[in-house]
């Protein structure tokens, strides 16, 4: 049997247990939405990058499919998708470090990420369509997010090693909370077609 198959056996047991555990025995029956899936091979069929990413791709569609399907209109969870993939593909510290995604911030200001013909160019194209389906604020919390993020993984994948002794256990809180990018996706709950009122929706938040 395949190695990986193996393990996703023993994970997909490990979860169905635990849940079990916590009093969960009934599980919804996932339904691939098949007008997503197209959605998303249009974005990405041009990456030369899109094989060795793809099981990103993946986890970009289900969690758009599963955490994301009440948003009214079906290019917003494409976007959700899209960004999810090229966000979980970055935390890969090989995929981080060879797309150059410690210096995002800084090119995402000059102008030159946009121009990037790898990954990094990618994520600002899915950021610009992220802006057109979101709010001035959720956007500007996507955008936070998504370079605090990253900011996150570059203490991370630091070349040099993470403060070691005492101070290590607030070393790795500070940077789990950077990572993740959660505010990112706390304001994709609500699309400008779902919720278009700024204070309506910051309301939730706290």
């Amino acid at each position: 049997m395949d190695p990986s198959t193996v393990i996703q056996s023993i994970a997909q047991d490990a979860i169905l247990r635990f849940l079990k555990k916590m009093g969960t025995n009934s599980f919804p029956n996932h339904q691939e939405n098949v007008s997503l899936t197209t959605r998303i091979e249009a974005v990405t069929e041009d990456w030369f990058f899109k094989d060795h990413i793809r099981p990103h791709i993946t986890t970009g569609k289900v969690m758009a499919e599963t955490a994301y399907s009440h948003l009214k209109d079906p290019n917003v969870q494409a976007a959700v998708a899209v960004y999810t993939a090229l966000m979980t593909a970055l935390d890969d510290p090989e995929i981080f470090r060879t797309s150059g995604a410690r210096d995002f911030a800084r090119m995402l200001c000059d102008g030159s990420a946009r121009s990037d013909p790898g990954l990094l160019g990618e994520l600002t194209r899915a950021l610009s369509e992220v802006g057109r389906h979101f709010s001035a604020f959720n956007t500007s919390c996507i955008i936070a997010a998504t370079v605090q993020g990253l900011g996150g993984e570059t203490l991370w994948n630091s070349s040099s090693p993470p403060i070691l002794g005492p101070q290590l256990n607030d070393f790795l809180q500070y940077q789990r909370r950077m990572t993740g990018a959660s505010g990112a996706y706390a304001a994709f709950i609500w699309s400008g077609v779902d919720c278009s009122a700024d204070m309506s929706y910051v309301r939730v938040l706290p």
